[in-house]
């Protein structure tokens, strides 16, 4: 059977984690994305599944962010197709392999703004705690909630931008819905004192 690319619907929820959960550090922006809100198009954008003989090989979600999954070199000319030349996203994120050689292949067969870039990470190591942290926890640090909008708002505009190196809001006004959703969703720890995070 030849190596196919699908549509992943809320059906396929339990095989796309199985797979994700195959290289969980690597994987888990799109983990918590899947277990928040499923595989959901409106809330997560379109996730497509690269298949070979019916067997789930990597996964690519197309929405505010793209991210491939899986490192099967295969699926990217397929993942550059079903992304195809109008770009939607601020950003790719992944494994270097999967996000570069898409970044290649979209700016190669597309150009136009999937050429437009801030900046490209060939390295950004992942850092994993593999036991108890050496120090005590900071008092101060608690659960931010939707109280803290602002200044958490304020707090990862700055972060982002400095990160980054433009701001946030370059790609529309959706920034604000996203750090509101952090905050709901309990995602959003900080120190805030004097009305600032």
């Amino acid at each position: 059977m030849p190596a196919t690319l699908r549509p992943l619907g809320p059906q396929d929820l339990t095989i796309a984690q199985a797979l994700l959960s195959q290289r969980l550090v690597e994987n888990l922006f799109l983990i918590a994305k899947l277990d928040s809100y499923g595989i959901d198009e409106h809330t997560l954008g379109r996730v497509h599944g690269f298949e070979v003989d019916g067997e789930l090989m990597a996964l690519c979600l197309d929405g505010g962010t793209v991210f491939p999954a899986g490192i099967v070199p295969a699926a990217i000319p397929y993942f550059v197709t079903a992304l195809g030349p109008q770009r939607r996203c601020g950003s790719i994120l992944g494994p270097s392999m999967m996000t570069l050689g898409l970044y290649l292949g979209l700016s190669t067969r597309y150009r136009g703004p999937w050429r437009k870039i801030i900046n490209v990470r060939q390295q950004q190591p992942l850092m994993v705690l593999e036991g108890p942290p050496a120090a005590d926890p900071d008092p101060r640090v608690r659960p931010l909630t939707h109280l803290d909008f602002e200044p958490y708002l304020a707090a990862s505009v700055a972060m982002y931008t400095d990160e980054i190196g433009t701001s946030p809001y370059k790609h529309g006004s959706g920034y604000d819905s996203y750090v509101r959703s952090r905050l709901l969703l309990g995602d959003a720890w900080g120190w805030v004192e004097g009305g600032e995070v």
